[in-house]
């Protein structure tokens, strides 16, 4: 099955971050937006298959073409169950497109916040996230979103 991994390797087209959090999705989007000019929105809500109607994972994003920025914040902890079991202890999982620049600078920005008490990178196919995040790779998902309003 060697063949099946290096397909999945090569699929991988995003950088995965854990990120431990004393605060909601809501509030660490706004501190992010604040600090790095991003305009970081709800996004979707992750209903995985095998629990669907019980659990529900919050997705913030923000993409811009104007600077290659395609960032998502995934919530992966909620009360009851992970969303990426092999990642138990982390809040949420950041993931940003191969195509974003400057990701060390995201990076350390998002580390020198009061309310991130931790940041790493993860492999995410070591970890099963893979299955997890990659749908945000579907074109449907990076239209903008409607809210119903005219």
């Amino acid at each position: 099955m060697q063949w099946l991994d290096g397909d999945f390797e090569e699929g991988c087209d995003f950088r995965l971050f854990g990120l431990t959090s004393h605060v909601g999705s809501h509030r660490l989007c706004w501190e992010m937006n604040r600090l790095l000019g991003w305009s970081m929105a709800y996004h979707m809500e992750l209903v995985p298959d095998e629990r669907a109607g019980d659990v529900r994972y919050v997705v913030h994003r923000f993409v811009s073409e104007d600077t290659g920025v395609d960032a998502a914040l995934i919530a992966n902890r909620l009360p009851q169950s992970q969303l990426v079991s092999g990642l138990s202890r982390v809040d949420f999982l950041l993931r940003l497109g191969e195509d974003t620049e400057e990701v060390d600078q995201i990076v350390r920005t998002i580390r020198g916040m009061k309310l991130v008490t931790l940041l790493a990178e993860v492999d995410p196919l070591k970890t099963g996230a893979f299955e997890r995040v990659a749908f945000l790779d579907r074109p449907e998902d990076l239209k903008p979103l409607n809210h119903g309003l005219s």
